[in-house]
């Protein structure tokens, strides 16, 4: 089932796309969820967000779900891709990889950070681990994740990556 919390903080954020939310629909109405709402972004042609973001807005209404503040929106994201990592189902690189290209380029979190980035909502560690790991990716062999090379360095980011997020959710998870 679709997590309309998620969807409706990607909605806040401007990652959901026209095309995105008529696939969602097509989606629900497989799995045998239908309501009056769908009819207007099956029917939208051309698919924009003109035409398919009111009637979503609509359905998550109906469900008592309110599209939230941007920066509500990135407690809600944030916690799904750490949900994720913690379920063991992917692999905590990509899916840090994700969050950062859903939630980490398009929020300022510059404007409220005090010593770290991100430490204004506590993913300064997080934020941290994925850079050290960006920079021995690309050649880890000679580049380091902190005393480790190669394979051993890109599972140590790993382990590190399931630790920060642990921590995180058990700090602000809630």
């Amino acid at each position: 089932m679709i997590d309309l919390k998620h969807l409706a903080a990607q909605l806040a954020f401007g990652t959901l796309h026209a095309e995105d939310i008529q696939t969602l629909v097509h989606s629900l109405l497989n799995e045998g969820v239908f309501a009056e709402e769908f009819i207007g972004i099956i029917n939208a042609n051309p698919v924009t967000m003109t035409e398919v973001e009111q009637p979503l807005i609509a359905y998550l209404a109906s469900h008592g779900i309110a599209i939230p503040t941007k920066d509500d929106a990135v407690w809600t994201l944030t916690r799904h891709h750490i949900s994720l990592v913690l379920s063991g189902e992917v692999d905590p690189i990509e899916q840090l990889k994700a969050w950062m290209d859903e939630v980490y380029w398009a929020y300022d979190f510059d404007a409220n950070s005090q010593e770290a980035l991100g430490d204004c909502r506590g993913l300064e560690e997080l934020i941290g681990t994925y850079w050290r790991y960006e920079a021995m990716a690309d050649d880890p062999q000679a580049i380091p994740y902190g005393d480790k090379y190669g394979q051993e360095g890109i599972e140590q980011a790993k382990k590190d990556m399931d630790t920060n997020c642990e921590t995180w959710l058990t700090k602000y998870g809630n």
